[in-house]
């Protein structure tokens, strides 16, 4: 179903489309493995920031942090890695770029080589997602398979690289730095989980004017903003 829905976007540019047969089709298929990947990413953040606009009541992107508890506002670092990789413009037809231009993009920069290998150990990680009922053990439910094998295959391509292998083995380092954006996605998710409850959840059953110290984070901080604002406005 995958390969089917990115079949629309197969075409190649005028370099790449000088590659034999073989070569387009190795193109494709890690053009496909790296959509499964990171596109399940790149949902999460924008499911997030819809999240966090409903909680907040605002649009505002520096604002949308204060929706997430202390502990996960460093997300809005993995949240600038995903909003400029490449996949993230391949969600929108418009900005569809060639197959192997994804690729190379994808693989081109730290970032979105760290961003790649978290979004493997994500696909093994034992979490849910923010819209997902309970998980059940039917492996026919899962929407995507795990991909942990691209790991290897990465670090090879990595050491053969004259650049990247220019300075040693940076192998160690982009798994420690992609084991940290690992764990932060992972707590946003959580966190999504949190919003969901709060945004969905009815009027009357939301915090009253004062405040609770039981209260989560973010509810707190939702009423921190809009006193905020007002005051802001009182002052213009």
């Amino acid at each position: 179903m995958l390969r089917n829905y990115l079949a629309r976007n197969a075409d190649f540019c005028e370099e790449h489309i000088q590659c034999d047969e073989q070569a387009q089709e190795t193109w494709l298929l890690h053009r496909d493995i790296l959509h499964a990947l990171i596109m399940p990413v790149v949902t999460l953040f924008e499911r997030a920031s819809a999240l966090a606009e409903a909680a907040l009541c605002t649009r505002k992107t520096e604002d949308l942090e204060l929706a997430f508890a202390g502990k996960n506002n460093g997300a809005k670092a993995p949240d600038v890695q995903v909003r400029h990789c490449p996949h993230a413009k391949a969600s929108k037809p418009q900005l569809t770029p060639p197959p192997a231009c994804v690729v190379n993009a994808a693989l081109s920069t730290e970032s979105h080589i760290r961003l790649t290998i978290a979004a493997s150990l994500l696909s093994t990680a034992a979490i849910a997602s923010p819209t997902s009922p309970a998980a059940v053990d039917d492996e026919s439910n899962k929407s995507l398979p795990p991909l942990p094998h691209i790991l290897p295959a990465l670090r090879s391509a990595l050491a053969s690289d004259p650049f990247w292998n220019n300075d040693g083995d940076m192998w160690p380092y982009l798994l420690s730095r992609a084991t940290q954006l690992s764990a932060g996605i992972q707590a946003l998710i959580t966190e999504c989980v949190n919003l969901e409850s709060l945004v969905s959840s009815p009027t009357s059953a939301r915090p009253g004017a004062a405040p609770r110290a039981d209260l989560p984070a973010h509810a707190l901080l939702r009423r921190h903003t809009r006193r905020g604002q007002r005051r802001q406005a009182a002052q213009e």
